[in-house]
């Protein structure tokens, strides 16, 4: 289609007027804008982008108590908030060498989830200040994971830590945020 554009622009039609110029022009140049406008729009629509323009901003001074409109609009279900992928070790190698009776590196990973209750531009602008508490998610995360007694790193259900993390988690966050907390993934291993 370019092509043709440039070959008719050097070979000219002086004799059939400036009009037919301007529509043949616009043969050329009409679809291909076309192509375009429809394109953007195609990917402007199916980023998120799209969806979030649509969407009230909140306030500045809505983001100094994160969760803080979430106890005002509960909702009637939860939802699932994914907190991040943690791993903890700890432990010193040298020693459980040298005797065969130390446990060595115990090494703790697992996905955290939280259940919350709210209205969904709530979540949604909780999710989005999330990563602003993520070196504190991953200390508290540590700090638990590390202190847990054997029993409770054993629990099959893992009730107590989950408890405990819900705890830490609401009191970080400055309100009861969570419902409950929850794993996808759970693993204790001995190096």
């Amino acid at each position: 289609m370019l092509q043709r554009a440039i070959d008719y622009f050097r070979r000219g039609r002086p004799s059939q007027g400036p009009r037919r110029h301007v529509v043949e022009i616009a043969k050329i140049v009409c679809p291909i804008v076309l192509s375009f406008g429809v394109t953007a729009l195609l990917a402007l629509w199916l980023t998120e982008a799209f969806h979030s323009i649509q969407e009230s901003e909140p306030a500045a001074d809505e983001t100094e108590n994160v969760a803080g409109n979430l106890l005002d609009a509960k909702a009637s279900a939860s939802t699932e908030v994914f907190l991040g992928r943690y791993s903890t070790k700890w432990g010193n190698v040298e020693l459980a060498r040298g005797n065969p009776n130390r446990e060595g590196v115990r090494v703790v990973e697992f996905e955290v989830a939280g259940l919350m209750r709210g209205s969904r531009d709530a979540i949604v602008h909780f999710e989005r200040e999330l990563d602003r508490y993520r070196n504190r998610l991953q200390q508290a995360m540590n700090e638990i994971a590390r202190s847990s007694s054997e029993e409770e790193l054993s629990d099959p259900q893992t009730i107590s830590l989950r408890q405990r993390i819900r705890d830490r988690l609401n009191g970080l966050f400055g309100a009861n945020t969570f419902d409950e907390v929850v794993f996808s993934n759970f693993r204790v291993y001995d190096l």
